[in-house]
């Protein structure tokens, strides 16, 4: 786990405390996570891949699924995903057509991407 790309309470834009140098999407993730680069390079020495969200750092319970979602869908793709991965404008549609599922089963469900993070957008 290289933590860039893979500590998911680091938010897509910036926010108290974390600089636009700690931030990123799922754009972001899916193309330049070091983690996965380094994982398929097939080096036998490296298992798999982690994630972690801390909430030591102001994020609190109420802020963790628009952290988590949906990113960790994009880092699930990255470490189980057989064969070439799909281009991103692709990927980011099967993302869009989850969320309807995940905001059904009750989760908050964050902005995909830097671009699509509403003015005024409250991450807290």
């Amino acid at each position: 786990s290289s933590n860039y790309y893979t500590y998911l309470n680091f938010p897509l834009t910036p926010w108290r405390g974390y600089a636009k140098e700690r931030t990123f999407d799922l754009k972001d993730l899916y193309l330049d996570n070091p983690s996965n680069k380094a994982y398929n390079e097939k080096n036998p020495l490296i298992l798999g891949m982690s994630c972690a969200l801390w909430t030591d750092d102001v994020v609190t319970e109420r802020m963790i699924d628009q952290r988590l979602f949906p990113r960790i869908i994009g880092l699930a793709e990255q470490m189980w995903h057989q064969g070439e991965p799909l281009e991103f404008t692709r990927f980011y549609e099967h993302v869009l057509q989850k969320k309807e599922w995940f905001e059904e089963q009750g989760y908050k469900f964050g902005p995909v991407l830097k671009s699509e993070v509403p003015q005024g957008y409250k991450w807290d």
